[in-house]
C-alpha cells in the first residue's frame, strides 16, 4: 500500500510526516489487527487477555490502544510504554491486556542449542 517499505518504523515516519499512503496503510493494518482480535475472541467464546508481543506489538502504542477499545484499558500506562511487561488495562477490566517483551535472539539461540545437543 505504501510503495515504501515493509518495516512499520518506515511506515509509521512516513505517516508522521504527512505521506497519505503510509497513513492509509497504518489504517488498514490497525482495523486487520482488530478484526483477528475479534475473529478469534468470538471463535472461542470470548476471552480473558489480549497479548502485545514481537516488534509492533512491543512498540506501537497507537495500535494497542486502538485494538484494545471496549476495555477497560490504561492509556496513561500504555503511553510512549516499549518493550517492558506491563499490564495495559485498568484493574478492574473483565478483559486484561498485557505487553509482554520478547527476546527473539535468545529462544533461536536456545532452541539451536537443543537440536545440536540431540544430534550428539
Amino acid at each position: 500500500i505504501t510503495g515504501l517499505s515493509s518495516d512499520m518504523r518506515d511506515i509509521e515516519n512516513a505517516a508522521a510526516e504527512g505521506n497519505e499512503r503510509a497513513k492509509l496503510a497504518l489504517d488498514v493494518y490497525y482495523y486487520r489487527v482488530k478484526k483477528y482480535v475479534g475473529a478469534y475472541a468470538a471463535a472461542m467464546g470470548g476471552l480473558d487477555l489480549v497479548v502485545f508481543t514481537g516488534g509492533v506489538g512491543e512498540n506501537d502504542p497507537a495500535l494497542r490502544e486502538y485494538v484494545c477499545i471496549g476495555l477497560e484499558f490504561d492509556a496513561d500506562v500504555n503511553r510512549g510504554l516499549r518493550g517492558k511487561d506491563t499490564i495495559l488495562t485498568k484493574p478492574a477490566s473483565r478483559v486484561k491486556a498485557a505487553l509482554i517483551a520478547t527476546n527473539e535472539e535468545l529462544v533461536i539461540a536456545t532452541d539451536t542449542f537443543d537440536i545440536v545437543e540431540k544430534l550428539r
